[in-house]
């Protein structure tokens, strides 16, 4: 028998021990582990979602890290169903105020992964409060149909500085007009069958694309 998986760090702070996995935590196959800051907590937060377990099962939870401790973090009412190899994304929407200001919401977003039978997940779910739960996402940020399923992609969100004359005319007021739109990246990962894609998807939500008023 190999040595009991642990919970480690590096660089290892002062008097730190490591200490053994819980059994719902997954060894495989989990999604990348993002980190942000957000009004939640003092410190960073980490995320991962998904991933195999020891015993083979698939796990349906979200594992946050606040640099001391790892916490499942989702609840009863999740609708994220058990998935290796999913993508998870920190991205943002945006809430209407009564005044018709439109305010930005932290969201995470799961997009892609295989399910227990192998089968690819075709569903974005979202979370706006830090993966403690999940629900589908609205329609914009489901994956179009000519996006193959994926597993283990990676996936990232770089933003891309818009003027007017990399948007349509109407979405500016004046031709010196920038903002900043943030895209989401996917890259990598493997088809149903096995094979390695070397395709780069973008994307972003059509109303991003506009000069945001505030």
């Amino acid at each position: 028998a190999g040595e009991t998986p642990c919970h480690d760090e590096y660089p290892a702070s002062e008097g730190f021990t490591p200490k053994p996995i819980e059994a719902q935590f997954p060894v495989s196959d989990l999604s990348q582990l993002i980190t942000i800051k957000t009004d939640w907590a003092i410190n960073e937060q980490a995320l991962m979602v998904g991933g195999r377990l020891a015993d083979g099962t698939l796990s349906a939870d979200s594992w946050s890290y606040d640099g001391h401790s790892w916490q499942i973090v989702s609840g009863a009412r999740s609708a994220l169903p058990a998935l290796r190899g999913a993508a998870l994304i920190a991205y943002y929407t945006f809430d209407l105020t009564a005044g018709g200001h439109a305010v930005k919401k932290v969201t995470w977003l799961v997009m892609g992964g295989f399910d227990s039978t192998g089968t690819p997940n075709r569903v974005t779910y979202r979370s706006r409060d830090m993966g403690i739960t999940w629900s589908k996402a609205a329609s914009g940020l489901q994956l179009p149909d000519y996006i193959p399923g994926f597993c283990n992609a990676q996936a990232f969100v770089e933003n891309a500085t818009m003027t007017a004359a990399s948007a349509a005319p109407r979405r500016v007021s004046k031709p010196s007009d920038e903002w900043e739109c943030p895209y989401i990246y996917i890259f990598g990962g493997i088809s149903q069958s096995g094979t390695l894609f070397n395709n780069i998807w973008r994307g972003a939500l059509n109303r991003l694309r506009y000069k945001p008023v505030y």
